[in-house]
């Protein structure tokens, strides 16, 4: 099995027999224990271009993300010495699913780097005024007033070692564990940064993940990446009722390192992301001591993305309309309401498009995209920014008579040439 982090394909592994902590008697992730990071000098820091592309700026008059609940499934998670959740209450709430005596070696430190970033672009933070945390970045999350519950299942966020060879695969249990707990949470949305190909367990993940949509849940999954090298379907990305979220970057394209898929359901911003890296406890933070990326590339990325948006969405309806979404009309509307693309849909790296906050808020949809026939097996790889077009058709020599008799006292014979160029969107 190869249950990895779609950003830079952290393998997921088998440790049978091992039963997982439950959230309501496992310990809060002790943070301190977390791999922390320098802190990032102010003149390497950009802004995040996710969020213009997005039209944030816009989008957040109308909704923040308050009051929605998310679960972020995957490596731990650190906000301590972090101002941009030291604002107001606490909003990320943290559980280790895995035991700790599978810690490593005994190694007291926890790997929070993937989960962090993944938290980070979801829901990090803005001033009370609604400004940004730090003056040289615009930088913040998605729905940044959102709650997030991150539930530690992965040990790592690299597949290889430093000598380039594969981890072992990590346990998918724990995962299975925390979408369980998930529910038992009662969160709105499901944050999956993390792919599987194959495992004898799948049958029982996809039966959990089921079980979540059917409460209500919606469940966001990366599409896996290109460099994971393979063909068959990711999952829990290609699970029925799941978003899958490809890769869409600075030139508005799907990006080829999407691992190409027809179960893609939209795209999202997910190259050369800004976001946060684990950063040092002070006791007093402040935003010097924030450590950044500020190229945070792979699908892993992009999901919170789409999570984000779904958050602002459902809020949006609860406070104006009075209407709590269902998963199902929450993926119809994301697809209705994405960018298309100039490839027939489902694009293999962006699916029905780019996701668009302002029009799935508004319920404003983008025009009818045209479904490919094409099975998921049926994987071709095609340009980014090629559209793809139908063949002319001629028809050519088609005859018109009123009857064999007829035609032959007459001596008529009727053709006629109907060319047709028709491009299909």
């Amino acid at each position: 099995m190869r249950l990895a982090s779609a950003a830079t394909a952290a393998a997921i592994v088998c440790a049978a027999g091992i039963a997982p902590a439950r959230a309501e008697s496992a310990p809060h992730l002790v943070e301190q224990n977390c791999v922390t990071y320098e802190p990032t000098p102010t003149s390497q820091l950009v802004n995040a271009w996710q969020l213009h592309r997005l039209n944030m700026d816009t989008v957040w008059r109308m909704a923040t993300g308050k009051g929605v609940k998310i679960a972020v499934i995957d490596t731990g998670v650190s906000t301590l010495g972090s101002t941009y959740f030291s604002q107001g209450e606490d909003r990320v709430v943290s559980f280790d699913m895995i035991p700790p005596e599978e810690n490593p070696d005994g190694d007291p430190s926890i790997d929070c780097k993937h989960g962090t970033v993944v938290t980070s672009i979801l829901a990090a933070g803005r001033r009370p005024d609604g400004g940004p945390i730090a003056s040289a970045t615009n930088f913040a999350g998605i729905a940044p007033e959102s709650t997030v519950y991150a539930y530690r299942t992965l040990k790592a966020s690299q597949t290889e070692t430093e000598e380039g060879q594969p981890k072992d695969e990590e346990d998918l249990t724990y995962t299975i564990a925390a979408v369980r707990q998930a529910i038992e949470d009662d969160v709105d949305i499901i944050n999956l940064s993390m792919v599987t190909f194959e495992d004898p367990k799948l049958g029982e993940f996809e039966a959990v993940i089921e079980d979540a949509i059917s409460k209500g849940i919606v469940v966001v999954a990366a599409a896996g990446n290109q460099t994971q090298g393979r063909t068959d379907l990711p999952y829990p990305a290609a699970f029925d009722g799941v978003i899958s979220v490809g890769i869409s970057n600075q030139e508005d394209a799907g990006d080829p390192a999407t691992h190409i898929s027809r179960v893609i359901t939209v795209g999202a911003p997910g190259k050369n992301l800004v976001a946060l890296w684990p950063s040092r406890e002070t006791g007093n933070p402040k935003v010097e001591d924030q450590a950044y990326v500020t190229n945070a590339t792979g699908t892993s990325f992009a999901a919170p993305v789409v999570s984000g948006v779904v958050a602002l969405m459902l809020q949006y309806e609860r406070d104006v309309h009075g209407v709590e979404l269902t998963p199902a009309e929450v993926k119809a509307r994301l697809v209705a309401t994405a960018d298309r693309s100039g490839v027939r849909a489902p694009d293999p790296f962006i699916g029905f498009g780019i996701v668009n906050p302002l029009r799935a808020l508004t319920n404003t949809t983008a025009g009818t995209a045209v479904e490919a026939s094409a099975e998921p097996s049926e994987q071709p790889r095609m340009p980014v920014d090629t559209p793809r077009r139908t063949p002319l058709i001629s028809m050519v020599g088609l005859g018109v008579g009123i009857g064999a008799v007829v035609a032959v006292l007459l001596g008529l014979v009727a053709a006629v040439a109907i060319p047709a160029a028709r491009r299909r969107r």
